[in-house]
């Protein structure tokens, strides 16, 4: 392990880098692992917690965010068709990494809320993170939108899946990908 720039190039130096050891080191920077652990079976994250998953702690008046309804995707029209609230994926709690060591440049409290749409994922619409500085008794567990629980309503809810075995003929195979799809 190594604390300073010249503690880095040494390093670098003995496995064998030498003239790019300088370069190297001064390239480099700090970084947190972050990884994910046990919680009590049971049990929810504190408050304010760095987390993976479940629902973010936001304060009252900051709204889950949406994306807008994207009605000229050709694909999942259903879905993308219509404004949808963002999946929670992680937060993660400035005043830990603070605790853990620090990152040069990064604040010492406050916390980054990241979410997304499993579906649209090629643009800016499909993503959202938040920086939060209100202090932990300000935050709340959000539920879940109401629209997590029934996410096709347009379309009369979920959809059964019929599974087939694929044509082994290399002449059905030829056919069934000419199929034009709807």
């Amino acid at each position: 392990m190594w604390t300073t720039r010249k503690e880095l190039e040494a390093v670098l130096a003995r496995t064998g880098l030498g003239e790019w050891s300088p370069r190297l080191a001064a390239a480099a920077r700090h970084a947190m692992i972050l990884e994910p652990g046990p919680v009590e079976e049971g049990a929810d994250a504190p408050i304010g917690a760095s987390r993976l998953g479940g629902t973010p702690d936001l304060p009252a008046e900051v709204p889950w965010p949406w994306r807008p309804a994207l009605p000229d995707r050709t694909v999942f029209k259903d879905h993308l068709g219509r404004p949808w609230p963002l999946s929670f994926v992680a937060q993660i709690d400035f005043a830990e990494i603070l605790s853990a060591g620090g990152l040069e440049g990064f604040p010492s409290s406050g916390r980054l809320l990241f979410f997304c749409d499993p579906i649209e994922t090629w643009g800016m619409t499909g993503a959202s993170v938040m920086f939060i500085i209100e202090p932990t008794h300000r935050l709340g567990r959000r539920d879940f939108p109401v629209e997590f629980s029934d996410p096709a309503p347009s379309t009369g809810g979920a959809k059964v899946l019929h599974v087939q075995a694929a044509p082994r003929d290399p002449q059905a195979v030829a056919a069934a990908a000419t199929v034009a799809l709807p």
